[in-house]
């Protein structure tokens, strides 16, 4: 079976962008250690040994020593598609062979549906009008980025019509599934009710819009 998270930021004690407080605690963690372990339990308690997990970038912001650790408390097949804060990979010592690849992108076919890999949002990607799949990363839950891209996927479609333009964006930001790799199946039915409760939520913060 195959699953897919982004952003696990293992190790991560960054401020939070606009925010006063660090990443593990804007989480709702004590500290890093506690975030770490959360992560690890909630990962293993679905992944068995035989999946495969892609994880679409800004994996570790740990060492690669600290990084190697998590790796193999981690089960399951993993593949890698780099993000900006997964810099122990310049590290010599690591070890590539921790994960199946490591690239920038990649096009997978998932129970024949293909599936595009990149840490960095995108409306125009492989095959976007045949109706194929982006999952990707880098924003979070920042709501107005998530906004912002929706707002253009909608503009491209009815400028082009959903006849032409069949694509399927999604943010698999590790949050948005309580921290657990989900299937491409889970992630639809994920994203669709999170774009739902957007649009509500925009609509009531700016109903002149």
């Amino acid at each position: 079976m195959k699953y897919y998270i982004s952003d696990t930021h293992f190790f991560c004690s960054r401020v939070k962008r606009n925010t006063t407080l660090p990443i593990f605690r804007y989480r709702g963690f004590s500290d890093v250690d506690q975030m770490n372990a959360y992560m690890i339990r909630q990962w293993n308690a679905k992944i068995s040994q035989v999946d495969e997990v892609f994880l679409v970038g800004d994996f570790s912001d740990g060492t690669a020593a600290q990084t190697t650790q998590i790796l193999k408390q981690l089960a399951g097949k993993k593949y890698l598609i780099i993000g900006e804060y997964d810099r122990f990979l310049m590290d010599p010592s690591f070890n590539p062979s921790l994960f199946g690849w490591i690239r920038d992108y990649a096009e997978i076919e998932d129970e024949s549906r293909t599936v595009n890999l990149f840490h960095y949002p995108t409306i125009c990607y492989h095959d976007s009008h045949g109706g194929s799949y982006l999952l990707y990363g880098h924003i979070h839950d920042d709501i107005y980025s998530q906004g912002v891209i929706e707002r253009a996927e909608e503009d491209v479609k009815n400028f082009r019509g959903t006849r032409f333009y069949k694509n399927h964006i999604i943010n698999c930001f590790c949050s948005y599934s309580d921290y657990v790799p989900q299937t491409l199946d889970e992630w639809i039915i994920n994203n669709q009710k999170r774009r739902q409760q957007r649009q509500q939520q925009m609509q009531r913060n700016y109903p002149h819009e």
